[in-house]
């Protein structure tokens, strides 16, 4: 049992990194539009208003850099640590392939299906105790 948990762990920390890097590519790319679009018209800059107006607030390229940069380095952590982590998932993906028989299916059904052995029983036309004996046999 602790083995499909930890799977289905897996799993769900693939999808909250995958969307983690979503938004930050997702600001960086809101940043980077909204720090370059305005050069194609620009009129001039009134030095004497307040950089706060109309409920907008423009940051320099000074200001900005620094932070683009960050995100930059954020998304590049987080590709890498994605790969590192379904590097894992095709590690236990392949070790999977590697069961026979009766014991594969269940292996499949319970961690990548996330099925009850009770559905498993009933889909591979065994009996609920022998699919939990070879359950439990496997730690699956």
């Amino acid at each position: 049992m602790e083995f499909v948990k930890c799977y289905q762990d897996l799993c769900r920390e693939i999808e909250i990194y995958e969307m983690r890097l979503e938004s930050l590519i997702a600001q960086h790319d809101a940043m980077v539009d909204g720090w370059l679009k305005p050069i194609g018209d620009v009129s001039g800059i009134d030095y004497s208003k307040p950089r706060v107006q109309e409920n907008h607030c423009k940051l320099d390229m000074e200001e900005e850099l620094p932070h683009i940069k960050a995100l930059e380095k954020d998304i590049e952590k987080y590709e890498s640590l994605i790969r590192k982590v379904k590097d894992c998932q095709r590690m236990i993906n392949h070790r999977l392939n590697m069961m026979k028989g009766v014991e594969h299916s269940i292996a499949y059904l319970r961690i990548i299906e996330n099925k009850s052995l009770k559905e498993i029983s009933g889909i591979l036309g065994y009996s609920y105790s022998y699919i939990r004996q070879i359950a439990s046999k496997h730690n699956i």
